[in-house]
């Protein structure tokens, strides 16, 4: 069954926006400047003052959205010096995971702990990051509780590290809170 989730993304880059109706406007008129579809319904979650950037758009169509994440993406796009993001909404089972892996990439890139960019690896397919060729861990979900494998010496180097517990508690708490139905909760919203 193909539900309004399924045929949501969410656009992040927009902090520089001082309303709503401005981020609308944009959406429409690049979505319209590329000849790709236009949401069915622009929202955001919670309060505009409350606003961090990002918004989520529902299309018709699964295809429609997926059209436009792949066209928008390939464009490359900022707004004052804020790269524009975009995702297809996902479920929170595959969202945490992979959230964890970025920002344990970020982590290992961090001044504390010196490792390059260039050389850091993540398949979203498989869960893991590597340091080349070399496996560091690897994310798994059983139960809805995430289990991590270390690649050789790497767990004797990492398990213990405060930062990378707080990575660990982060995700496991996004997956532990409950479902909010739709996805939509109380919000400001705009059908266009």
């Amino acid at each position: 069954m193909v539900t309004d989730k399924c045929k949501t993304a969410i656009f992040g880059g927009f902090k520089s926006f001082g309303d709503f109706d401005e981020v609308k406007t944009w959406i429409k008129d690049k979505l319209w400047e590329e000849w790709l579809p236009q949401p069915a319904e622009i929202y955001y979650k919670g309060e505009f003052k409350d606003f961090k950037g990002f918004f989520f758009c529902r299309f018709d169509t699964v295809a429609d959205r997926d059209k436009v994440v792949e066209n928008i993406r390939r464009l490359s796009l900022k707004i004052e010096g804020d790269k524009v993001w975009l995702n297809a909404d996902l479920p929170v089972d595959v969202r945490a995971p992979d959230q964890f892996l970025f920002a344990f990439k970020k982590l290992m890139a961090s001044k504390e702990w010196g490792y390059s960019l260039e050389n850091l690896w993540i398949d979203k397919v498989q869960k893991t990051i590597k340091l080349g060729r070399e496996l560091i861990l690897s994310v798994v979900l059983e139960n809805s509780k995430m289990k991590i494998t270390f690649g050789a010496f790497w767990e004797e180097h990492i398990q213990g590290d405060a930062d990378f517990k707080k990575l660990i508690k982060d995700a496991q708490d996004q997956l532990d809170r409950p479902s909010k139905g739709d996805g939509k909760g109380k919000q400001g919203k705009a059908v266009i």
